[in-house]
C-alpha cells in the first residue's frame, strides 16, 4: 500500500471541500489501546477541521489512512484519503456527475468499493477503483437498491438493500449471486472476530428493542447474541470479540451481559454516531453531529 499513497501524494493535491444540501458532521479520531480486556482512551483529533459534511470513515488495511465520503463543493460527494503521516487529505474520485458513498477497502486488494447514486439520482449500484482512485469498474450490476455493505472476505460481501423493509443480501460479485438473508435490519454490518460470521442489527417490526445478530451467510443460521442500547445501532467489534456501542458521549462495553459504561467523551464529542476501529485497535474513528441523529 505504501506505494500506491506515495502516488497519491504525488498525483494529488491537497483537498480542502465544502459541503452543500448534507447534514453537518465531523470524523474525529481518538487514541485507543486494548490490552487484557481493559480499553484506554487517549487524544481525540479532527479529520478535518471546517464545516460541512465528512462521514462513513473506513481505515485502510495497512493502518497508513482513513477513507471518507465528503461534499466536493458541487452537490454531491467523493471519497477522499486522510493520510496519517502528513495530515494530508486527497480526493481520490472525482466523478463529475455521480456521489460516492461508503468506501471500503476489498480484503487483500489494492482497489476499493463505494455505494455510487448514480446519473439518474436513484440508481445505487457498487462500484470499484484501484488505488489511488483509477479503474473505475462496476463491482455488482445486478442490485440497484444497495445502501451499506461489508466485505466478509475478497469474494462475498453483505449489502443492506433499500425498499419497503431494509433486507439483508448475501452477494457474489463475480458468481453474480445476490441471496436474501433477513429482513428488518440496522445499517452496520461487520463480521465478528471469533467466528467470522456476518453480523447485524435486528429491528424487529413494532418492536422497540433491538438485538445484535450474527449470521452464516452459507447456511444462514442465526444467533442472537446481545440487546442493543435503546435507539442505537453503530457498533463495533474488539479483536477478542467484545463490542462496543456509545451513546450521548459515553462508550459502553458489553460485559457479565449487560452494557456497562467504559469512556466518557460527553466533554469532548457530546454526540456521536458510526464507530469505526482501526486494524491494530489503536484509533477509534466516530462522526460527530448535533441536534438530531442523521
Amino acid at each position: 500500500m505504501r506505494f500506491f499513497i506515495f502516488l497519491i501524494c504525488l498525483l494529488i493535491t491537497p483537498t480542502y471541500i465544502y459541503s452543500q444540501n448534507l447534514p453537518e458532521t465531523d470524523i474525529l479520531l481518538i487514541d485507543i489501546a486494548y490490552s487484557q480486556g481493559k480499553l484506554t482512551v487517549g487524544d481525540t483529533h479532527h479529520v478535518a477541521v471546517r464545516p460541512g459534511y465528512d462521514n462513513q470513515p473506513y481505515f485502510l488495511h495497512s493502518n497508513e489512512g482513513l477513507l471518507f465520503s465528503s461534499n466536493n463543493g458541487s452537490g454531491l460527494t467523493d471519497i477522499y484519503l486522510y493520510y496519517f503521516s502528513n495530515g494530508g487529505i486527497y480526493n481520490l474520485t472525482q466523478t463529475g456527475q455521480t456521489a460516492e458513498y461508503s468506501p471500503q477497502q476489498i480484503p487483500g486488494q489494492e482497489k476499493f468499493t463505494t455505494v455510487t447514486v448514480e446519473e439518474d439520482g436513484s440508481t445505487q449500484r457498487l462500484w470499484q477503483f484501484d488505488f489511488p482512485g483509477v479503474n473505475r469498474q462496476l463491482t455488482f450490476a445486478e442490485n440497484e437498491s444497495i445502501g451499506y455493505y461489508h466485505w466478509i472476505n475478497d469474494q462475498e460481501l453483505g449489502a443492506f438493500v433499500l425498499g419497503d423493509s431494509f433486507t439483508l443480501h448475501h452477494i457474489l460479485p463475480d458468481a453474480g449471486v445476490d441471496s436474501l438473508l433477513a429482513g428488518s435490519i440496522g445499517r452496520c454490518l461487520l463480521t465478528h472476530p471469533p467466528s467470522g460470521h456476518l453480523t447485524y442489527v435486528h429491528k424487529p417490526p413494532n418492536d422497540s428493542s433491538w438485538y445484535i445478530q450474527a449470521i452464516d451467510p452459507t447456511t444462514g443460521k442465526k444467533q442472537r447474541l446481545m440487546p442493543t442500547l435503546p435507539g442505537v445501532e453503530d457498533y463495533v467489534w474488539l479483536p477478542d470479540g467484545k463490542a462496543l456501542m456509545a451513546d450521548k458521549g459515553i462508550i459502553y462495553q458489553w460485559q457479565s451481559k449487560k452494557w456497562a459504561p467504559i469512556a466518557d467523551l460527553s466533554d469532548r464529542i457530546p454526540d456521536f454516531y458510526r464507530m469505526v476501529i482501526g486494524p491494530r485497535a489503536e484509533k477509534l474513528a466516530v462522526v460527530r453531529f448535533e441536534g438530531t441523529t442523521p
